[in-house]
């Protein structure tokens, strides 16, 4: 995960990094908020949505 931040980070034009998952899907959660992403809300269609500033 970190690799593909900083990958994103190298392109230049990338402010934020956007992902959704499923509510339930504890071991994701887990993971974006290792690395920084916050919680921002649940989409129309029912995932969580998580965002990182880059």
């Amino acid at each position: 995960m970190e690799a593909v931040i900083e990958w994103l980070k190298s392109k230049g034009g990338c402010e934020w990094i956007m992902v959704g998952y499923n509510p339930e899907n504890t071991a994701a959660e887990n993971l974006y908020k290792s690395v920084g992403f916050a919680d921002k809300g649940i989409a129309p269609w029912g995932e969580t949505l998580s965002c990182l500033h880059v």
